[in-house]
């Protein structure tokens, strides 16, 4: 049989006109080739979304630290009740003011401070934060003893569960049984521990979760003591621990913010209190706020302050603050010769 002659018709692509190549277009070609390898995404994969601790929408802390809560329960308090908490020196708590520290104004003044050493450090300002500040901020009985949240007495410890047991729904101790239970309460000791358990669940010392901080039981189980022990002292130790908490988070993320944000412990807003009473801030003008520094600080602390400070110290090129300058400790309410 004569052999077949097979024969393959091989399409090839239009011939596209030769570009020319100078110095000035090599270049570019070279740029728009590493363009398109930059930009095109590869097969499977979904380009990440960088999260910076700078962001606004990256705060890696939430906390619980509320006076409204306070203020909003000492309102419906009978007079009876406000007398006992008169009584035992806390009458600071009538006189609050409702106001939010933004966590982007937080996260940056807990950058700059050191939970080892109880400093705020930014260039040539410094702040550092003793427990005569917590005194000033908040005005109550405070003394020396150490405040107590555990014991090695096994008699201690089932006094303290028989204590515990009162604020127990559940397995959780929630603020709202606390506030529940001081409603109609007139006994004067009783009344005392479940409010002084509301002011550190809310203010003074709030825990992660929205639960009453049980362990201060071991402190108030003798209500004629607790202006005995180092409130102040407490206060300022949990925010610093707090702030070295947060640095150890912030070094294992390195610069990227996890999309999980983390509560913390302690009164957080202290930090920005103090720090706004050390701003040298424009005073004497009608057109421009000024802040009213008259202790306790808490109750002088309104929430335009906090509006004004952020506005006037945060710099115009980036979200950072630090813009104004320090006054001296001797012109701030936290003077130490007064």
């Amino acid at each position: 049989m004569p052999a077949r002659l097979v024969r393959l018709v091989v399409k090839m692509p239009p011939r596209r006109s030769p570009r020319l190549v100078t110095p000035d277009t090599g270049s570019q070609l070279v740029a728009e080739s590493s363009l398109a390898r930059s930009t095109s995404p590869r097969r499977g994969r979904k380009p990440k979304k960088e999260l910076c601790f700078d962001d606004d929408e990256a705060n890696l802390i939430k906390h619980r630290f509320s006076t409204k809560r306070v203020i909003n329960f000492v309102d419906s308090l009978g007079q009876p009740q406000k007398d006992i908490i008169k009584k035992y020196g806390f009458e600071f708590v009538f006189e609050l003011t409702k106001f939010c520290v933004p966590v982007s104004f937080l996260e940056w003044l807990m950058v700059h401070t050191s939970g080892v050493t109880n400093e705020f450090i930014y260039r040539d300002k410094v702040i550092r934060f003793g427990k005569d500040m917590v005194k000033k901020v908040f005005k109550f009985p405070t003394g020396k003893d150490k405040v107590e949240t555990y014991s090695h007495d096994f008699e201690v410890d089932l006094e303290v569960d028989e204590l515990k047991s009162q604020y127990r729904d559940g397995r959780l101790f929630p603020i709202s049984r606390c506030m529940s239970l001081m409603k109609d309460e007139l006994d004067e000791h009783k009344f005392m521990r479940s409010f002084m358990l509301f002011l550190i669940s809310t203010i003074l010392i709030p825990g992660k979760n929205n639960d009453v901080q049980v362990e201060y039981l071991y402190s108030l189980r003798d209500m004629s003591k607790i202006a005995k022990y180092d409130w102040a002292d407490k206060i300022l130790d949990v925010v610093m621990c707090e702030v070295h908490r947060f640095h150890s988070l912030r070094n294992s993320y390195g610069r990227m913010a996890p999309k999980k944000q983390f509560y913390f412990d302690g009164c957080l807003p202290l930090l920005a209190i103090v720090y706004s009473d050390f701003l040298d801030l424009p005073q004497g003008s009608a057109h421009v706020h000024s802040l009213d520094y008259r202790l306790p600080r808490i109750t002088h602390f309104t929430q335009a302050d906090i509006n004004y400070v952020m506005q006037i110290d945060k710099s115009s090129r980036s979200s950072h603050f630090g813009v104004r300058p320090f006054r001296d400790i001797s012109l701030t309410p936290y003077c130490p010769f007064e």
